[in-house]
């Protein structure tokens, strides 16, 4: 899921879940933060800068218990502003989805979106919207199948 906090405050109540963040958003957002903040021209040409903002994103492939020590020694040795999640770490953390081969995007879903809507584009009659959500519910019929087995689906 993205970082919008209220979209994931939303589908843990209505669904009863937990959310998890995507790694690409959680890059996105971070990057924005340094374009909100006035930092953009350091990061063009400051490789340190470059390289600490890289270290930050890192947090996100240490084990959950390892990322509040290590926030502690960034904020020690090489930023100048305190680093404090936004987020639980077990949201943006990815080190397990790593170790269990599970995707650390939601490009999966992404993708599905641009399928379907690149489907709905064109005219459309009723019949053809049938047809289509008919073979996407096919599809992750055999997706349930390769997960409920132990597989991984292939992206």
């Amino acid at each position: 899921m993205g970082f919008e906090k209220a979209a994931m405050t939303a589908a843990q109540e209505i669904f009863k879940c937990k959310i998890f963040g995507c790694f690409f958003h959680l890059s996105q957002s971070m990057f924005r933060r340094v374009k909100t903040r006035g930092y953009l021209k350091t990061y063009a040409l400051d490789d340190q800068f470059r390289h600490s903002f890289k270290l930050v994103q890192a947090l996100a492939f240490l084990p959950v218990q390892d990322v509040l020590v290590s926030i502690t020694i960034l904020n020690a040795c090489i930023l100048t502003q305190r680093v404090i999640p936004l987020y639980s770490i077990e949201t943006w953390n990815v080190f397990d989805r790593v170790k269990r081969r599970l995707p650390r995007t939601n490009n999966n879903v992404e993708n599905w979106h641009s399928r379907i809507q690149a489907d709905v584009r064109k005219k459309m009659n009723m019949l053809m919207v049938v047809e289509i959500l008919r073979l996407e519910q096919s599809k992750s019929e055999n997706d349930y199948a390769i997960l409920s087995i132990g597989e991984v689906l292939k992206t």
